[in-house]
């Protein structure tokens, strides 16, 4: 099988303490995207488990702002990534799936890991309505760019399968 998304970024928070010379913000802008190539390694009627392995892109601005000290970086990588996902038909129009995959390897990220479950509602032999939740972890220094950071949360989501 193949697989892939798109997945445009946009974060940031205000750090007000009671002292005013701590007042801080920042925020990360950008797109993160994969691609990856899957190959059954158990299938039933109703039940496929694969294995996959391909590359998450990434392309984010960041800037944090200390009073009127203020410091950016832009920085574009792309990951490899391998994992595991299930996907089991619980009726003719409902699936349920789960995903799991692991990346960077120092390769443009220090490590990056993610794990999601979702339902799909067909619609059509081809569009289907998602809802989930994912959960991403990111970790990577790179001259000037130092993030640890963990995205998660409920998504909703159209697939368009061919």
């Amino acid at each position: 099988s193949a697989f892939g998304g798109m997945n445009y970024l946009r974060l940031g928070d205000d750090i007000a303490p009671n002292i005013e010379v701590l007042d801080a913000s920042w925020s990360l802008e950008g797109v993160m995207g994969s691609l990856s190539f899957g190959y059954a390694v158990h299938e039933t009627a109703r039940t496929r488990t694969e294995v996959f392995g391909g590359v998450r892109a990434w392309s984010l601005d960041v800037e944090t702002e200390v009073r009127s000290f203020r410091a950016s970086v832009t920085r574009t990588w792309t990951d490899p990534i391998v994992g595991a996902r299930v996907e089991t038909e619980i009726s003719d129009r409902v699936t349920l799936a789960g995903l799991v995959d692991v990346g960077g390897f120092g390769v443009g990220s220090d490590l990056q890991w993610e794990a999601l479950a979702e339902v799909s509602w067909s619609m059509t032999d081809r569009i289907a309505l998602v809802a989930g939740y994912r959960y991403l972890k990111l970790d990577v220094d790179d001259d000037g760019l130092v993030l640890d950071m963990t995205m998660s949360g409920p998504f909703l989501a159209v697939t368009y399968g061919f």
